[in-house]
């Protein structure tokens, strides 16, 4: 009997969290570091099943001594559930034990398996593109191989990368599956419930309605159809949920914590420089990642990685152009894609650091 494509999408997807799982093992046994000691081991809510209310009113790191402006709950809530998984013993604020006595196994197992979630729906955007076996197939396992992803993989705090885009990539999927004729306003509400998961679990997924509007267009497109209610009022629902986001994270308003640190005070001519110096240096590291680093800066950068950033730039937009053009919807999503979700991470807007490998994560799932 021949295989269908349900089989080959389960052969895939097990082959996804198989090489996920390989190539990650040697991360099992690593400890906590860096901002795993505010986020898990000085977290009090945390810690406390009973305080889940809590960490959707709090800042990521309001136990640490300081703020950091950082909100987003449901990852705190992953980090509680494996916490309960993992320890039996008494709290931070009950004892100090807590942050000797800590498994990191699970932490560890976790943040692997929403990698490969995270692989795993990118493969099926593919699909409902009509892209090739071929391509599908290879590009989320290149996808979850990278080595530019260790630093979001293999940090635990860094798994706010791989949920929110696991999140988005899901709604992405729900947005251009093929639905049955009643199923479709239950898909609208799905890419709903994923975008407002992906805000709560990383600032950046605010970029998500724009991707869902290319989205939308591409699959059009590609399918030679009009747009439908559904898709008009997804979008118009991404809009409303990111407007109430917005609203309650800034000004004096429950949700804005505050940060002890300020990005650099830089102009816009600087910030511009430095964007194309970042864009030449993500681009090598997707191409060859070698010398990876959990704090980059651009000190070594020169005029000519200036020129090269602006180049590449504008070949990348020049893609946008020829695909829109050519009718090659496909490669026009995931030119666009690339472009956009690099847009909030660029440098064009003040950040805390000028570049870092983990902000590639949602990014590469279009460069691929």
């Amino acid at each position: 009997m021949p295989e269908t494509e349900t089989d080959y999408t389960r052969r895939i997807g097990l082959a996804i969290v198989a090489l996920g799982m390989l190539v990650y093992a040697n991360t099992l046994n690593s400890e906590f570091v860096w901002d795993d000691a505010s986020s898990i081991l000085l977290h009090q809510s945390v810690q406390e099943p009973s305080s889940l209310p809590r960490l959707f009113k709090e800042d990521q790191h309001a136990y640490a001594g300081g703020q950091g402006n950082f909100y987003r709950p449901l990852l705190a809530t992953s980090f509680m559930l494996d916490f309960w998984l993992s320890y039996s013993g008494p709290t931070i604020h009950e004892s100090t034990r807590v942050t000797t006595e800590l498994s990191p196994l699970i932490f560890h197992i976790d943040s692997i398996f929403w990698h490969c979630l995270a692989a795993f729906f990118l493969m099926l955007i593919l699909r409902n593109f009509s892209a090739p076996v071929t391509i599908y197939a290879a590009v989320p396992m290149i996808y979850v191989l990278h080595p530019l992803h260790t630093e979001a993989v293999a940090y635990i705090s860094g798994r706010a990368d791989s949920m929110s885009a696991a999140f988005m990539f899901a709604g992405l999927y729900f947005a251009t599956r093929k639905s049955k004729e009643g199923d479709t306003w239950l898909s609208g509400a799905i890419v709903l419930l994923c975008f407002s998961a992906a805000l709560l679990s990383k600032e950046s997924s605010f970029i998500f309605p724009a991707l869902l509007t290319v989205a939308y267009f591409a699959y059009n497109k590609t399918c030679d159809q009009k747009w439908y209610p559904i898709q008009w009022a997804a979008l118009a629902g991404t809009a409303i949920i990111l407007s109430v986001y917005g609203f309650l994270r800034t000004g004096n308003r429950p949700l804005n914590f505050g940060s002890d640190t300020q990005p650099p005070d830089t102009s816009i001519i600087e910030r511009v420089g430095e964007t194309a110096q970042s864009f030449a240096y993500y681009l090598q590291l997707l191409f060859a990642p070698a010398h990876l680093h959990m704090e980059r800066t651009l000190d070594n950068a020169t005029l000519t990685t200036t020129a090269i950033g602006c180049l590449s730039l504008l070949v990348c937009l020049s893609v946008v152009g020829v695909a829109l053009r050519r009718k090659q919807y496909r490669i026009f999503l995931a030119a666009a894609w690339f472009l956009l979700t690099w847009l909030p991470i660029s440098g064009l807007f003040p950040l805390n650091a000028p570049m870092a490998e983990h902000w590639m994560y949602v990014p590469m799932g279009g460069f691929l």
